[in-house]
């Protein structure tokens, strides 16, 4: 019986969820590594195109959509082995991933977690998209993680507190605290592709996602204010809203001044009309965007000055 198996949670992305599927099928022997897949109350076909597999190594749940993270300890709940590692659903993974992730409980037997290297697709990375990237450790994001099952049970799991926002980062912190070690395997990669932004949609998230962005790091900084700086490289929740503050635009400038610099150096997944007319006006949602968020991360660092200055306590 295998000792280890992939949990994906999945919401209202049936298109990567197709892909990711596909990926498992063709790069995983048969057994080796079962898939968990949770449906986070998906409303856009998703119950119906995982009821429709048929595969004895794959276990298909569902749960009403709450947050990520009640997702995801439904996954640890369910776990019916001693290992269970975490993705995305648009992540990338391949045969070398799976014939890796295999050895991880031989590797680090004693460990709490092992943490996973996140990397971007080969070429120049195009403005205005969603993109992750972990090549050195200390992240700890559930892109490529891979728990103790009985250590993360231990601690209780994910914090449903932080709903869909550092619940990852918060439950490898704790697993920290209380004496376990994470160590980083670098050999143990997947990609993560540059996802495409809606102008309009992102133009508004900046006033929406933000404000909750900002509480889960706020809370993440007040439950561990000595080991915070171990995942953000800041000595405190001031330092880093400051950052983010600051460096929105820089990078959106950034990125454009690199596409109109080198445009063939740009992924496969980028899209191919590279006429002027549409990289002026990618570029131009890109820093629009990028403009508001940096208001909405400045307006956040305003509003909750207080609770910074006197250390993340209110």
């Amino acid at each position: 019986m295998p000792n280890i198996s992939l949990a994906l949670v999945t919401y209202n992305q049936i298109d990567y969820l197709r892909q990711f599927v596909s990926n498992y099928l063709r790069h995983c022997p048969l057994g080796k590594v079962p898939l968990l897949v949770v449906n986070d109350g998906s409303t856009d076909g998703t119950r119906d195109y995982l009821d429709s597999l048929q595969n004895p190594h794959m276990v298909i749940l569902h749960c009403p959509h709450v947050s990520i993270a009640h997702a995801r300890n439904h996954a640890l709940k369910n776990a019916s082995t001693a290992w269970l590692a975490f993705s995305d659903t648009d992540c990338r993974l391949d045969s070398d991933y799976f014939e890796k992730l295999v050895d991880i409980p031989h590797l680090f037997p004693d460990c709490a977690a092992v943490e996973g290297a996140v990397h971007p697709p080969i070429g120049l990375r195009p403005p205005f998209c969603h993109f992750l990237t972990n090549l050195q450790g200390g992240m700890y994001v559930t892109a490529n993680m891979v728990f103790s099952v009985e250590a993360a049970r231990r601690i209780g799991g994910f914090d449903e507190a932080f709903a869909n926002y550092r619940e990852d980062v918060d439950l490898g912190l704790r697993l920290l605290e209380n004496g376990g070690s994470i160590p980083f395997c670098s050999e143990l990669r997947i990609i993560h592709p540059y996802i495409p932004r809606g102008f309009f949609r992102s133009l508004l998230e900046a006033f929406t996602h933000i404000p909750r962005l900002v509480e889960s790091e706020l809370r993440l900084y007040r439950k561990h204010p000595t080991t915070y700086s171990r995942v953000r490289h800041h000595p405190d929740f001031r330092s880093t809203l400051h950052t983010w503050c600051t460096r929105q635009t820089w990078m959106a400038f950034r990125d454009c001044r690199r596409f109109f610099r080198d445009r063939t150096a740009l992924p496969s997944e980028a899209p191919r009309d590279l006429s002027l007319p549409r990289m002026v006006m990618k570029c131009m949602q890109a820093l629009t965007v990028a403009l508001a968020e940096q208001v909405g991360f400045t307006l956040q660092l305003l509003g909750r000055w207080k609770s910074v200055v006197v250390g993340g306590r209110t």
